[in-house]
């Protein structure tokens, strides 16, 4: 009996003890985007990413343990209410929650590019925002406010580092400004006037800051499905009348329809990162918002010439 306590006291110290060096993050962030502009511009604090690597941005639900996490949280960043919109729940007149794309003009959502027509959106790939575009952060003028907004919550909650915040946006700012000029030249420079999409589209706020043409085919294609002869007809037809060598799809894809189209065209496809999120592999490699940017302008450069 004896012996039976004395195991028990020892667990119960074991728990304890765990239970007091688990920290609580300092900021808990629930996209990549407001993760990665956080760690680059708070390099001192404990950043946690909410919605984990590969996990669909789209239609995330918290748990209830993720809820207790952000309460515990002296700083909760989310992207905004129409990407998230769980998060209005917890709002209320918490000053510790904060919507990175506060001060960001939205623009509409726009479906009428997306010519798909003999498959219809269903529940889980469908997804509808209502009025507003929530892909804010596929702008680099609206990343730059963004920033900004994340800049002023952190010297807010932590005004000791105010200098080394300021610093690090400044320079984030500054290389967001050579992406600016480098998405710019890619669509100056480019031999062809329409950029043909396939998959989940969220680029409107890119193609909108440099009045580039694009055309999204079958958003709604199932990553599982085959695609059917007249949505591959479409797709031919429209590779032939544009004589494209390239088409882009977005990241983390694996459309069987891909693979069928760049065997039966020899269409050639290359991704433009929307950065809904990364993969795992990405993630523990370290690759940052800014890398992701600089490989879709290099992408461009090549696909957007004949």
């Amino acid at each position: 009996m004896k012996k039976f306590i004395l195991i028990l006291s020892i667990l119960l110290v074991i728990v304890g003890c765990q239970n007091q060096t688990k920290k609580t993050p300092d900021v808990i962030t629930t996209s990549f985007i407001t993760y990665d502009l956080t760690k680059h511009i708070a390099p001192d604090l404990e950043v946690e990413l909410l919605i984990k690597p590969g996990q669909n941005l789209h239609g995330y639900e918290p748990t209830a343990q993720d809820m207790m996490m952000i309460e515990d949280a002296k700083i909760f960043i989310y992207t905004n209410p129409y990407m998230e919109p769980w998060v209005e729940s917890l709002v209320s007149n918490n000053e510790n929650i904060i919507d990175a794309s506060q001060n960001i003009q939205y623009l509409e959502s726009d479906h009428t590019h997306d010519h798909d027509d003999e498959h219809d959106h269903d529940d889980e790939h469908d997804h509808d925002h209502g009025s507003h575009d929530p892909h804010v952060w596929t702008s680099i003028k609206n990343v730059k406010i963004m920033v900004e907004t994340i800049t002023d919550a952190l010297i807010k909650a932590y005004p000791n580092s105010q200098d080394l915040y300021n610093e690090n946006a400044d320079e984030l700012l500054l290389t967001l400004d050579s992406l600016d000029q480098g998405y710019r030249e890619a669509f100056e420079q480019s031999d062809i006037e329409t950029l043909v999409f396939l998959g989940h589209f969220g680029l409107n706020y890119l193609m909108h800051d440099y009045g580039f043409e694009y055309l999204a085919l079958f958003e709604s294609m199932s990553h599982e499905s085959e695609p059917t002869i007249g949505q591959l007809q479409t797709i031919m037809d429209t590779i032939d009348q544009l004589n494209l060598e390239y088409v882009f799809v977005e990241e983390l894809s694996e459309l069987k329809i891909v693979d069928t189209i760049e065997t039966e065209t020899g269409v050639k496809t290359l991704e433009l990162n929307s950065l809904h999120n990364v993969s795992k592999e990405q993630f523990e490699n370290g690759v940052t918002f800014i890398d992701i940017q600089k490989q879709n302008i290099e992408n461009l450069k090549i696909g957007l010439k004949q």
